[in-house]
């Protein structure tokens, strides 16, 4: 049976983590009091970075992550949301975790590659920038494999913003024949030294 909320959020913060366990439901309404959220999620994740010496504790914090990625993170200012109010280190070991999630949302991970400004209030990493440039990029060559693109349609947030992974996407791209023909010389100036993209070209 679900807990009352008011009888709940006066439990400690390490109940509160327990009880949480499978009560979709009072997570719910737990996530509508933001100020009694947060407190419990910054527990939450101090028992994901640093596990305590109960495994009940360790497990439940696992849980109520995971259904915090699956039920409550539906759009990238969901996201935003779990950091707000967390060190920068802390943000970025959340931000790593969500986006290599098995249940982490693509359509939340393909919104922050086109929400430039909302991305910029993110700390910047490439453990978790590449996953959004490569998760986007992919999934517009896979959904569309007639099209040709641009550059830009491929990685919106510039190739700087993590220029391996880029690179990776666009020579996908280029291999299949799904780079536009004005984009070459773009592609060549923006990765003189690659070898590969010359020979592609070269060929084409």
């Amino acid at each position: 049976m679900t807990m009352d909320i008011e009888h709940f959020i006066k439990l400690s913060l390490d109940d509160q983590v327990v009880q949480l366990r499978g009560e979709l439901g009072l997570l719910q309404a737990l996530w509508a009091r933001e100020g009694a959220f947060g407190r419990v999620w910054t527990r939450v994740l101090d028992l994901l970075i640093s596990p305590s010496s109960r495994r009940d504790l360790d497990s439940s914090a696992r849980a109520v992550a995971d259904a915090t990625y699956l039920q409550l993170v539906t759009r990238p200012t969901d996201l935003l949301s779990l950091i707000d109010s967390q060190r920068e280190e802390r943000a970025i070991w959340l931000l790593r975790d969500y986006v290599r999630h098995r249940l982490a949302r693509n359509d939340v991970i393909c919104g922050l590659a086109t929400m430039p400004a909302l991305l910029a209030r993110m700390p910047q990493d490439s453990g978790w920038l590449e996953v959004v440039v490569l998760v986007y990029g992919t999934r517009r060559l896979n959904g569309a494999p007639g099209r040709r693109f641009t550059i830009e349609d491929l990685i919106p947030l510039g190739v700087d913003t993590d220029r391996s992974t880029s690179r990776a996407v666009l020579a996908s791209a280029l291999d299949n024949n799904q780079l536009a023909d004005s984009e070459t010389e773009r592609l060549l100036a923006m990765f003189p030294d690659d070898r590969h993209f010359r020979r592609v070209i070269k060929r084409q």
